[in-house]
């Protein structure tokens, strides 16, 4: 009968073992999911960091560029304006007997009346894949002399076909709200434009006072 009692509690003890081993074996393969789950957000917030700054740096260069485009054209508009300016005013004192050629002179001398190309609207778009990998840098000034078109026309037409475009401000906005998203585990990479979260959008005023929501 003892020896029976002592099997039974030895069986008791090792039950009770089991038990622990494997409530140990659960936690831990808890402990390893948690900072699997850690580590793959720590990645997709580092991911979305450096895509910011890539497209930051991208936005700032190529908005460099337009202000030396756009420095170089005033330059040569103004060499153009005061050569005819010149040019009208020669004819003009030379041609006192000469009507036609007179005429050719106040045409000269006239203040043109033509439009000027834009310059430096640099915007970011999102295509339809989403973040990461639909972000671009859209250079809208240069699509728009590109075409002969008005920068609104460019954008409504960027508009229908699936982007969605931001300024600096806005994209920085939308990057940290991801962030936040990643972070608290309601989000994951990618994020299809569809599922991009809503940000308080800041329009973008152009010096020429245009605006671009």
């Amino acid at each position: 009968m003892g020896g029976m009692m002592l099997r039974e509690t030895n069986l008791n003890d090792l039950y009770v073992k089991a038990r622990a081993l494997y409530s140990n074996a659960v936690s831990i393969a808890e402990l390893f999911d948690d900072e699997t789950s850690r580590l793959i957000r720590m990645k997709m917030e580092a991911q979305l960091r450096d895509l910011h700054s890539q497209i930051v740096k991208q936005l700032h260069m190529t908005k460099a560029e337009e202000d030396v485009l756009k420095c170089s054209y005033n330059q040569n508009d103004t060499v153009f304006s005061l050569t005819k300016l010149a040019a009208g005013g020669i004819i003009k004192m030379v041609s006192k007997n000469n009507e036609p050629l007179s005429a050719i002179g106040d045409q000269l001398l006239k203040k043109p009346a033509r439009s000027h190309p834009d310059f430096g609207l640099v915007l970011v778009g999102i295509g339809p894949v989403g973040v990461p990998d639909g972000v671009q840098v859209v250079a809208v000034s240069q699509l728009a002399r590109e075409s002969n078109r008005a920068e609104a026309e460019v954008t409504n037409e960027l508009k229908k076909q699936g982007q969605f475009l931001f300024n600096e401000q806005n994209f920085s906005l939308l990057i940290d709200k991801l962030i936040e998203g990643v972070r608290e585990g309601s989000l994951t990479l990618p994020v299809s434009a569809k599922k991009l979260p809503r940000i308080k959008l800041k329009a973008y005023r152009r010096l020429e006072g245009k605006k671009v929501e």
